[in-house]
């Protein structure tokens, strides 16, 4: 339990505030800010991360700010010098808004001057979570499955997708694995034409179909197959993908990944069926 003491003229100003301050959040809001908690700034290498829950899970109630106050109509009528000591606790529910600040320094790091770059192919492939990195992954060769329907007479070549698995292999030594935990869930998502990120039609038919989840050889396995498929039939097109740790919010985890110059590095496995109409 961290408990953190606040200035009693932050008590005396919610006590204060009019009716009307407290029954509406558009309201509450207005006269009341909210909290900014940040650590101490460390010179030095050091430090640590640490997670706090706010939500109430459980056995655990959920953070709050409460306010403790005296009330002197509510003095026992048997000690009169005992005075009642009453709290309100001002919760934070699913509705409350919770901001994470966090500022990273890549200028000492190998892969510095690849950042922001999208015609680069390197061996490695960095992930982090709490606003770090994320990997754009260009498959080129997805459009060529349509382009590859050829027609023959009457009779027109089209490909059916069984299966087509995407396998990313994390790096063991560079990400250090047994040090920092790399992410148990990635998320794997399509671009579309204005920049905007979707997750891709396996998803929605089953996140577990779609897969992702950290597997004990250390490698990520995802389903395509629905979006490839989209792909061929022109129901899509082919801008590339993201893939970043699922929990990218409230997990610090991150993972380097063997990238496409790499000889065991992303592999695309498809598995298809080839036939008339």
């Amino acid at each position: 339990m961290l408990k953190i003491p606040l200035d009693i003229s932050l008590g005396e100003k919610l006590s204060n505030a009019y009716s009307l301050d407290m029954t509406k959040t558009d309201a509450f809001l207005n006269y009341f800010k909210g909290l900014y908690v940040e650590t101490e700034k460390l010179n030095a290498q050091g430090g640590t991360i640490l997670s706090l829950e706010v939500l109430s899970n459980g056995g655990f109630d959920g953070s709050a700010l409460a306010m403790f106050f005296h009330n002197d109509s509510l003095k026992s009528k048997a000690d009169p010098t005992k005075d009642s000591v009453l709290y309100v606790p001002y919760l934070i529910s699913p509705f409350s808004a919770r901001v994470n600040n966090i500022e990273h320094d890549y200028t000492q790091t190998p892969f510095y001057d690849k950042l922001n770059t999208e015609t680069v192919e390197d061996s490695l492939v960095y992930v982090q979570a709490t606003g770090g990195l994320k990997s754009r992954i260009l498959i080129d060769e997805l459009s060529s499955w349509r382009d590859s329907m050829t027609i023959v007479g009457i009779d027109t070549f089209r490909y059916g997708v069984n299966k087509a698995e995407l396998i990313f292999q994390i790096d063991t030594v560079a990400s250090q694995v047994h040090k920092y935990q790399p992410p148990l869930q990635m998320l794997f998502t399509v671009v579309g034409e204005n920049g905007t990120e979707y997750l891709p039609k396996d998803y929605v038919f089953n996140p577990a179909f779609y897969g992702g989840g950290l597997r004990r050889d250390y490698t990520y396995h995802f389903s395509i197959t629905q979006h490839l498929q989209q792909i061929i039939d022109g129901n899509a097109q082919n801008y590339g993908f993201y893939l970043t740790p699922a929990r990218k919010n409230d997990q610090a985890n991150r993972a380097v990944l063997k990238g496409s110059t790499s000889k065991t590095g992303i592999k695309l496995i498809v598995t298809y069926s080839k036939y008339t109409n």
